[in-house]
């Protein structure tokens, strides 16, 4: 058993399968799914019980609840089946392991505050209206600030055994259940209900060095039940095969952690994802207090 579990999740018809990544003994590639009849070279596929819940709930159960569905290993990256992934899973371990916080996400792309995005998602047509507006004003009842900053929820390396980690993640699919499955909303206040600070990779999640679009969401999707085995089709193994090199012996590109965070809506933030980070180890706090009059 490594310390290290790269990890997908694939519940219902998503037309998505898991991205290629290339085996290693440094850590283990685990694919949880409901469907007992996908297989995948070299990932361990799991399957799993939705208890009954909707594709998109069942889903972020496992995606949420690493502590539950990982218990032997210390770190875990999860990556969304539409994304394929370019760095090095054990040079991103080595990056971030000692770097203070134990999770680590991108920074949401277009929004940081939660209000701002229950509008937008509202406007997209992605939940139930009444559902949305209902949990924003049960945020905003109980004081949660206004351009908290909001993560963007493709990758996620963490210590998920970490004792304050795991109470967010309860706390944050506790949310989901009761609320939309927006997981940007739910995990932001999680995060401030519990005085949690996240690390952040650097870049823009749509320009980075860690992540790129899978082949299968380029190419339109997946036919149902076909996973096409690790490397073939991945971005990074097709570049290296134009430079006829081979992955064992090619360089991989890597993430390195956020720089300082630049001037601009959030600096003046005096608390939230992305200001100035506390250790995730620490015990949780009692819920802040805010002055917001959003």
């Amino acid at each position: 058993m490594t310390n290290l579990a790269v990890y997908s999740v694939l519940v219902g018809p998503t037309g998505v399968g898991p991205a290629p990544v290339p085996p290693s003994n440094s850590y283990d590639l685990v694919l949880f799914t409901d469907d007992p009849d996908i297989t995948a070279e070299h990932w361990d596929v799991r399957l799993i019980d939705t208890h009954g819940l909707d594709s998109a709930r069942a889903a972020k159960r496992a995606k949420i609840l690493a502590h539950r569905y990982l218990p032997d290993h210390d770190w875990s990256l999860f990556l969304d089946t539409g994304i394929a992934l370019e760095a090095d899973p054990v040079d991103m371990l080595e990056r971030y392991a000692g770097s203070g916080p134990s999770f680590f996400s991108f920074r949401h792309r277009d929004r940081m505050c939660l209000y701002e995005e229950a509008e937008a998602v509202i406007e997209r047509g992605e939940e139930d209206e009444r559902r949305v507006r209902e949990q924003a004003d049960h945020y905003r009842r109980l004081g949660f600030p206004h351009r908290f900053g909001l993560i963007a929820g493709a990758l996620l390396l963490r210590r998920h055994n970490d004792r304050a980690v795991m109470e967010v993640a309860e706390d944050w699919y506790e949310h989901l259940l009761r609320y939309s499955a927006r997981e940007e909303l739910a995990f932001a206040f999680a995060a401030w209900r519990h005085g949690f600070e996240p690390g952040h990779f650097d870049g823009d999640i749509a320009d980075n060095a860690c992540i790129a679009p899978s082949p299968d969401r380029r190419a339109g999707g997946r036919a149902a039940g076909s996973i096409r085995p690790p490397i073939a089709g991945c971005t990074a193994a097709r570049r290296i095969a134009r430079q006829g090199r081979t992955m064992a012996t090619a360089p991989i590109r890597t993430c390195s952690p956020h720089p300082a965070r630049k001037t601009g809506p959030c600096a003046s933030a005096p608390t939230g994802i992305g200001a100035t980070r506390v250790r995730s180890t620490t015990a949780p706090t009692a819920m802040p207090t805010s002055t917001s009059s959003f």
